[in-house]
């Protein structure tokens, strides 16, 4: 997400619906990811994924209480692919470091203005293989979903959005 364009496109009513940066694109990815396995992918229909944030992180209860709500929400259709959210040191689960790496390389890309530069070697291969690709909110999507995000009917940090990108 590019918390600028974010705090620039969206008016404070619809910041505050879908939360801080971090959470909103929590949320976003948690649900673009169970809709990519449930209606793109050849996923049996009994998978799931699960989720592991690093110990470290402000968001350690709201995200896997918002997982939870999630999973449990009769009205999110992808729910049964939902499995659990917990935390988890570094040094104990070498999937942490992978992901900081690839989520370093993102923003890298980002911030030098150039979506399409090539990846390090090791993390193309990762997202070659990975069958999800990468989406983003810049300022394109936060301008095409403004008003649906901003007139949404929630309540602070309850908005979940699910762009097709």
């Amino acid at each position: 997400m590019r918390a600028d364009k974010y705090r620039l496109i969206i008016n404070e009513a619809g910041r505050e619906k879908l939360g801080h940066p971090w959470f909103a694109c929590f949320k976003t990815c948690i649900t673009m990811i169970a809709r990519h396995i449930e209606e793109e992918s050849d996923s049996p229909g009994d998978w799931h994924f699960d989720v592991v944030m690093d110990t470290g992180s402000q968001f350690n209860k709201q995200a896997p209480e918002f997982f939870k709500r999630l999973a449990n929400n009769q009205q999110f259709k992808y729910r049964h692919r939902l499995g659990s959210c917990t935390s988890a040191e570094a040094k104990q689960h070498v999937g942490l470091p992978v992901a900081d790496l690839m989520a370093y390389e993102y923003f890298k890309r980002l911030n030098t203005g150039n979506e399409k530069d090539r990846m390090r070697t090791p993390l193309a291969l990762i997202q070659e293989h990975n069958h999800y690709e990468e989406g983003f909110f810049g300022e394109t999507t936060f301008k095409k979903h403004k008003r649906a995000i901003e007139s949404a009917g929630c309540g602070r940090d309850e908005l979940v959005y699910i762009p097709i990108l």
